[in-house]
């Protein structure tokens, strides 16, 4: 049996012993930490996170402690948070709606409990995807065909919330002429097209940069390059009566080594052959290259007709006929004809078949014997003849001063008595003089007339013969011959 004080100690001890055991087992839970889940996430800037960041408060002992007062705020990045939670429960809990600040960069919240340290949640905002190109170069430019566009094609490639994008693919479409088919956004977010040639056709010539839903689009208005040729469109091969205007005008296009038409160049016109009239006033090209002449009016001879639009050294031509159904046919004989004075029977001709202008009916000569007309050196005529054969020498008669020469017809159709064959002769020696002082080939057309038959035949179509206002019953010849005048 123990000693009555060394029991009393021992109980007192045992008492103590059970107090504090007691103690530690009873004592209510409270908030001892926090346990966040999906911290350090990442997604697009200014969208919200598709995965929201949990947390999870524990007591003392570890277990969860649900009815802590939770307080939730953004404190970095700008963003916003929605549908927060206000205290705690005994599994992991969602922070809400978190959406990131619309810059790329670190956001953060601080989420605190009662009793306990405030704790930080992070988040990195990242570029969205491609929502924006933005030109920097201007988009409307002007160049000229088949050349370098200058300044290149330039944008900035960003998010929705403009934030650059680098490394992106950019897809590049031309419309016209060719670039590179992809080109690479640079750290910034900027995009180069590092070369575009434009095509050779002008006019409107586009290029556009793509990159998910963003696209931007430069225009380029593609000038002609300098004329190289002038093509005729229209008015060419006409025909007028002699002095008078080709009904349709002559028009040219001026163009390009592309075929371009090419604007606001002056052309001249000209008559080159035919001794017609045109203005020499210039012709602007209009914004088709197009250039009107002005009226073109044939000459007086039945000769070809020719006019020329001249642009520096570039040129086209267009031609036209005096209208005329009276075909004067010269044939010489005798001694050898100079080319000059044979030139003086063929001009004579050419006026006069520009004045008598009406068909004959075609006469078929059988060995039809020009000796009686005076001709020397020639067969007989077996051909069809349309409308009149002259034949014309200049040979020795009776010397300067005396008979220049005889002129008239030889044979006449049947019926209208209209003549189909004739001849012209003159002295040598008076021809010279004539040459001389410039009257050879005004002699020869009257005498040529003659031979036609006015003055010799065509007397019952005249009127006021013998006096100086002789006139033609012909109404549309009078027309004519005033038209010349």
């Amino acid at each position: 049996m123990l000693p009555l004080q060394r029991c009393a100690r021992l109980s007192l001890f045992l008492a103590l012993l059970t107090w504090v055991g007691c103690e530690d087992s009873t004592e209510p839970p409270r908030p001892a930490s926090i346990e966040i889940g999906g911290d350090d996430a990442s997604g697009p800037a200014g969208i919200a996170l598709t995965s929201a960041p949990t947390f999870l408060v524990k007591d003392q002992h570890g277990n969860p402690y649900g009815g802590a007062r939770v307080t939730i705020t953004v404190v970095t990045g700008g963003g916003t948070l929605s549908g927060a939670p206000v205290e705690s429960s005994s599994s992991p809990t969602s922070i809400g709606a978190w959406t990131l600040g619309a810059r790329v960069g670190v956001n953060e919240l601080l989420l605190s409990v009662d009793g306990l340290d405030p704790v930080r949640i992070t988040a990195t905002g990242v570029p969205g995807a491609p929502a924006k190109l933005a030109p920097v170069s201007p988009q409307s430019s002007t160049a000229q065909v088949a050349t370098a566009v200058s300044p290149l094609p330039h944008a900035t490639l960003s998010d929705a919330f403009d934030n650059p994008l680098p490394g992106v693919s950019v897809t590049v479409t031309v419309s016209g002429g060719s670039a590179p088919a992809h080109v690479t956004s640079a750290g910034n977010g900027s995009v180069v097209v590092p070369q575009w040639l434009l095509g050779t056709a002008s006019g409107n010539q586009t290029l556009t940069l793509t990159a998910g839903a963003a696209s931007v689009t430069f225009t380029v208005l593609a000038r002609p390059g300098p004329p190289t040729s002038i093509a005729l469109l229209s008015g060419s091969g006409q025909s007028a009566r002699a002095g008078t205007a080709v009904s349709q005008p002559v028009r040219v296009a001026v163009r390009d080594v592309y075929n371009n038409p090419v604007d606001n160049f002056s052309i001249v016109f000209s008559v080159v052959e035919g001794g017609g009239s045109i203005s020499s006033v210039p012709v602007v090209t209009d914004a088709q290259g197009v250039a009107t002449a002005p009226t073109w009016r044939l000459g007086l001879r039945v000769v070809p007709q020719r006019i020329r639009a001249t642009l520096g050294i570039i040129t086209a031509e267009a031609t036209a006929t005096v209208a005329t159904d009276y075909a004067i046919d010269v044939r010489y004989f005798g001694p050898a004809m100079s080319d000059s004075r044979r030139a003086a029977f063929t001009r004579a001709a050419q006026r006069l078949s520009a004045v008598i202008v009406g068909d004959l009916p075609a006469v078929q000569a059988t060995n039809a014997d020009v000796a009686v007309c005076g001709v020397t050196g020639t067969a007989p005529l077996s051909e069809v003849i349309d409308d009149i054969v002259i034949f014309a020498t200049v040979k020795p008669i009776d010397g300067a001063g005396q008979v220049l020469g005889s002129a008239g017809p030889c044979y006449t159709r049947s019926g209208g008595g209209l003549p189909v064959i004739g001849i012209m002769q003159f002295d040598d020696a008076d021809i010279a003089s004539m040459e001389t002082n410039g009257t050879f080939e005004g002699v020869i057309m009257h005498e040529m007339l003659h031979v036609i038959g006015v003055g010799t035949m065509w007397g019952p179509h005249l009127i006021g013969q013998g006096t100086t206002s002789v006139g033609f019953t012909g109404q549309t010849a009078k027309d004519y011959c005033l038209d010349l005048v």
